[in-house]
């Protein structure tokens, strides 16, 4: 009788499989943006007569009629033929291969819209292989210049496809069940949706625009010059690097691969919001393993949270911060409950990439700090603890001095003003809000209920309030949407969101968690507790409008949810409210 030769050892079986689930990804997104976002080499040739290669979105200073940009686009059988044109101040003439395109049925305003642009079907006009785009512009004030995206629509389907590889490796890694993988498959095709409607210039924070020295410019000077820039340099040059040096290694990719260096950099930001999902959810996995439908909707909740697609496609470190701080997390929880030197260890490691990235990653070393102070206390075993926090302090430490040593050297120099945020001293006094008790309590709730977006240096719009600022920003950011629909959501957003938080503390103070639970899941609730005290003492020592902002504390979201799933069924009922209402928004965009 034959028997079959025996399988690989897990040991073996699991790394090769995860290895080729990252290849099948890497080949599948290369081949993706490749094919639906190709580099377009440009020239400008302004009124006054200085002609130059530049790369897109075009951008130029000058108050002028007649500026001109050449464009090369190739073109193949998956590329779109509807774009987005968002012309600044006014598009006056467009030709494709020396034949003029009829832009006067744009409707009324498009060809003005600085903000939003408008779509046009250049089927007629375009053929397979090189065509030459001649874009003529007016500039009226400040900035001119155009923006030039297609309009992917069904090719979304291939954007889905090129990440569910990636899903799925992390979704293994982190061990979820098959119906979070489920609902985060669902996540991923809204977070699609919205990047492709979503310009990596289109609400981001401190992108490089004409010259300036934002995260773009941080990536691409160290891709170019292969060293890290002086602090000083640049107003995001203090940030700690390995988010840019990693972002650097996507810049040569993409440049290698022939798509727009910003286009790799969106996808880079779409990859860490996928290992920050997996992994918060992983953590959910481990405190509701018992209470299925309260993880599936805590799962969907933190999959959809709208502020959370938002983040996925924006340029920057904070979504570095949010995947590595959700990993650390995930090890933390683990450790406490197994006391496996392993978990506390890959812990360790994850706080340093984590403070490697942001030095907002202070707040997982407070946490960690606390519960080796508790372990200490409770554990008769104290020669092994002390000898973990002994281990994991010199892991710490070692990325708390690669973080923050670069900083300290200038500081020390008298060439930074602030060894953490050095831009504070540079921000727009415009930012500044008042910074007294009735900035702190009570929750303004007529114009957070009332007022859908809030803005940064409005004051109109609850900007004021930390509590308003807080709980608007954690659904839209700063940011704003056209249309009635985009609207009415939000308010919603707004009713429902406020609802949760107080029948949340309402019940909370009826029906406090048991002792039990309370200690297995400790973590996470010094984690939240920490990152709420973490904003409020920024926003309290710098009082600007937008260190109030949820973005700098999105890994909180991850205790909230947690807490909210378990105060019963109207709490779950308000989360999977607020999850299917932004499926609805951001898939409607």
């Amino acid at each position: 009788m034959k028997t079959s030769p025996p399988g690989l050892p897990p040991w073996v079986r699991v790394p090769m499989v995860l290895a080729a689930l990252a290849l099948l990804g890497g080949l599948a997104l290369s081949a993706t943006l490749r094919l639906l976002y190709p580099h377009s080499p440009a020239v400008e040739q302004l009124s006054s007569g200085h002609t130059e290669a530049v790369e897109m979105p075009w951008r130029f200073w000058e108050a002028t009629s007649g500026d001109r940009l050449l464009l090369q686009l190739q073109v193949n059988p998956f590329t779109s033929r509807v774009w987005t044109i968002i012309p600044d101040d006014h598009l006056a003439v467009l030709r494709i291969n020396g034949q003029a395109v009829p832009i006067d049925k744009v409707p009324l305003g498009g060809l003005n819209d600085w903000r939003n642009g408008f779509k046009i079907d250049l089927s007629p006009w375009l053929h397979n292989g090189s065509n030459e785009l001649e874009f003529v512009v007016d500039n009226y004030l400040g900035v001119g210049g155009i923006v030039f995206r297609p309009v992917l629509g069904w090719r979304r389907l291939l954007v889905f496809g090129a990440l569910l590889p990636w899903l799925v490796l992390l979704a293994r890694a982190f061990r979820l069940n098959r119906v979070q993988i489920v609902i985060l498959c669902g996540s991923l095709a809204v977070l699609c949706c919205y990047w492709s409607a979503t310009s990596w210039t289109s609400r981001n924070y401190d992108v490089k625009l004409l010259g300036e020295s934002g995260h773009i410019g941080y990536v691409e000077t160290v891709a170019e010059a292969l060293a890290l820039p002086r602090p000083d340099q640049g107003w995001e040059y203090f940030q700690p690097p390995l988010y840019y040096v990693a972002g650097a290694l996507v810049w040569r990719w993409a440049q290698w691969l022939g798509i727009n260096p910003p286009e790799g950099l969106q996808a880079f930001a779409v990859i860490l919001w996928l290992v920050f999902l997996t992994a918060s959810a992983g953590t959910l996995r481990l405190a509701l393993r018992r209470r299925p439908d309260a993880l599936a909707v805590a799962t969907a909740a933190v999959g959809l949270w709208p502020d959370g697609v938002i983040n996925s496609a924006r340029i920057g470190n904070d979504s570095a911060l949010c995947a590595g701080a959700a990993v650390a997390s995930w090890f933390m929880l683990r450790w406490w409950r197994s006391g496996k030197r392993s978990h506390f260890v890959w812990m360790a490691v994850f706080i340093a990439a984590s403070l490697l990235c942001k030095s907002s990653a202070m707040v997982l070393v407070a946490a960690c700090g606390g519960l080796l102070a508790v372990r200490l206390l409770s554990n008769r075993r104290r020669l092994r603890v002390l000898t973990d926090a002994a281990l994991a302090g010199g892991i710490i430490a070692a990325g708390m001095v690669l973080s923050l040593g670069r900083n300290v050297y200038y500081w020390s120099h008298g060439r930074m003003a602030n060894i953490l945020d050095p831009s504070v001293a540079i921000l727009d006094a415009n930012l500044r809000v008042p910074n007294s008790l009735r900035n702190y309590l009570p929750l303004d709730v007529p114009v957070f209920l009332s007022m859908p977006w809030v803005d940064s240096r409005d004051d109109a719009t609850g900007r004021t309030n930390f509590w308003n600022y807080l709980l608007r920003s954690s659904l839209s950011g700063e940011f704003s949407f056209d249309g009635t629909w985009h609207r009415r959501i939000a308010i919603f957003w707004g009713v429902a969101l406020l609802w949760l938080v107080v029948l949340v503390l309402v019940r909370l103070f009826d029906r406090p968690f048991p002792l039990a639970a309370s200690w297995r899941n400790m973590p996470l609730t010094l984690l939240g507790a920490l990152w709420l005290l973490s904003i409020l003492t920024l926003r309290f020592m710098h009082p600007f409008s937008c260190h109030q902002d949820f973005r700098l504390v999105y890994p909180l979201l991850v205790p909230f949810i947690l807490l909210c799933v378990r105060q019963g069924q109207m709490p779950q009922r308000l989360l999977w409210a607020i999850s299917l209402g932004s499926a609805a928004f951001f898939v409607s965009l």
